[in-house]
């Protein structure tokens, strides 16, 4: 039984490939679906070449004048169900339901780990008032009195 399966197995290995079987053109050209939200001119669900660029995405789907893409590597290649949010840059205000963890970051008293908090918080149920954020681990009230007239929803 073992001679059988080996000499199956060698015939498979010797078989030409069927170009019908596998067409890589077909591979180089499957479509991938990203959605862009946020500041842009167009959100919604793009269907996109597999390859694109962020930078290539977010021409398609047009950034606004007041558009945040600081913290976002516009050279990274997207995948399938990948999700792109821009940020608004509102005078100064950081805008606590979708700033990225660098922009958190640019407020006084927030470092990487409270900045990731305010992620993770958010990720379960989103900022329905800016007192709200006093709920993160290490906001306190004098904290949040500093942060008054920097942040937004």
């Amino acid at each position: 039984m073992r001679k059988i399966l080996l000499c199956i197995f060698v015939l498979l290995i010797m078989l030409p490939v069927d170009s019908q079987w596998i067409s890589f053109n077909d591979i180089n050209s499957q479509m991938i679906s990203v959605e862009i939200r946020g500041n842009v001119q167009n959100e919604g669900i793009y269907e996109l070449k597999r390859g694109t660029t962020i930078q290539e995405a977010l021409q398609i789907a047009g950034l606004l004048e007041n558009s945040s893409i600081e913290g976002i590597n516009q050279t990274q290649i997207l995948h399938h169900q990948d999700v792109i949010t821009i940020t608004k840059i509102d005078g100064h205000l950081i805008h606590i339901n979708s700033a990225t963890i660098e922009e958190l970051m640019r407020l006084p008293g927030i470092g990487e780990k409270t900045a990731q908090k305010i992620i993770e918080y958010r990720s379960l149920h989103l900022f329905q008032s800016l007192e709200e954020l006093m709920e993160v681990s290490g906001i306190g009230k004098k904290k949040f009195e500093s942060l008054e007239g920097l942040i937004g929803l």
